[in-house]
This record gives structure tokens, C-alpha cells and sequence, in this order.
């Protein structure tokens, strides 16, 4: 089953539970809010045919975006057992660069852009932010749990998380958090112009204005 949807403005398809971008070279990301499949980068013809790397894949890729200069890529290191945050960047999609994250963190799950700022979010309460992709800065959440998704709505981000979690920020610089009004895992959060909806586990889904 093949589904058409959009993804920062750039037309895409979803075949098998993964996401291509429709450029010159492509990630593939599972539909997962955390990094539990595989994931590589593959690239694709003018004619939709993909051409799968020769080497397996040693990543897993489960966030993607484009800033509008540059498309930012997050996930983990490795495909089991014990893993490093992944970050990488790419002015094109077909030559990344690894950015080499300051976290511990053994995975980042979720990125957005306001087109200025660039955060990412993942294990452990991670948040790191960027002005231009290369250099990466933590800040302080609040919390320690799993954070796996992260919007901006224009004025303020969001971010979602295990364990109910729900953090917002005017800056990206200063999270407060809130109280969402469930203990489920938030797995994924977006803004649809005039609110907030986030979902998670168990049918969960909250909004915010």
C-alpha cells in the first residue's frame, strides 16, 4: 500500500511503513516514534526507482525535516543493543554529515524547525537546539523521560514524551512543563495552524489552543 502525503512542503510517498523524499537522494525512516526498525539512506531515480545502498545499513533514521537551507536527520547509532544518538545534516540529500551530538542519550526521536531554530528531542529528557545545524547546544527539559516528538506552531514549541509528558517553550531555550492530563506515552505532536494535537499509546489523543 503506497499513501501520498506531504512532508515541509517536498511531495512524498510511504511504501511499506517507510519515508522517501521525492529529491535526488532520500532517507527512509520507519513509522515509529522511536528507533525500533532499520532505516538507511537510499537514493532514487527520476523515475521513483530506488537503489539500496551496497553496504547494510548500520543506522536507524526515524526523524526527518528539512530547515528550508538543509535537511536534518535524527535516530540512533547502531541497530541493537547498546546505540549513540544520531544527528546528521545534508545540504542536498546525498552527502550527510555526522554532527555528532553532546548527549549521552543512546537515541534522539523527534525533530522540527522554525526555520530559524532547529530542536531535537529524544532519551532521557534530551533537548538540543540549533542555529544552523552544525553546531548543536543542550538545554534543560525538566524531566528525564523519553521525549519523542516536537512541533512549533509559529509562537511556541511543544514537546511530547513518555509518561504523559508535555513541555512548551517560547525560544527553545526555556521549557516549562505541563500538565497534559494522562500518564500514556506521547509519541508524536503537531500543529494544525490554530492548535496543538498529540498522540500517543492506548487511542491516546490530547489538543491544546
Amino acid at each position: 500500500q503506497i499513501q501520498a502525503y506531504r512532508v515541509s512542503g517536498t511531495a512524498t510517498l510511504r511504501v511499506l511503513g517507510t519515508l522517501a523524499l521525492t529529491v535526488p537522494a532520500h532517507i527512509l525512516t520507519p513509522d515509529n516514534a522511536a528507533p525500533v526498525d532499520v532505516a538507511c539512506i537510499y537514493t532514487m531515480d527520476s523515475t521513483g526507482n530506488l537503489a539500496f545502498p551496497a553496504t547494510p545499513c548500520t543506522n536507524q533514521v526515524v526523524g526527518l525535516i528539512y530547515t528550508g537551507s538543509q535537511y536534518v536527520a535524527v535516530g540512533a547509532n547502531g541497530l541493537a543493543g547498546s546505540t549513540t544518538a544520531l544527528l546528521m545534516t545534508s545540504p542536498d540529500g546525498n552527502s550527510w554529515t555526522d554532527r555528532a551530538p553532546p548527549t549521552s542519550a543512546p537515541f534522539l526521536a523527534g525533530v522540527a524547525t522554525s526555520g530559524s531554530l532547529t530542536v531535537a528531542v529524544g532519551a532521557g529528557g534530551t533537548i538540543l537546539t540549533s542555529t544552523d545545524g552544525a553546531s548543536w547546544t543542550p538545554v534543560v527539559s525538566g524531566t528525564t523521560q523519553a521525549l519523542n516528538g516536537v512541533s512549533w506552531s509559529g509562537a511556541l514549541w511543544v514537546v511530547v514524551g513518555d509518561g504523559g509528558t508535555v513541555l512548551t517553550s517560547p525560544d527553545g531555550s526555556k521549557w516549562t512543563v505541563q500538565n497534559s492530563g494522562t500518564k500514556a506515552p506521547l509519541l508524536s505532536v503537531t500543529h494544525n495552524g490554530t492548535r496543538f494535537v498529540a498522540v500517543g499509546s492506548a487511542n491516546t489523543l490530547i489538543t491544546s489552543p
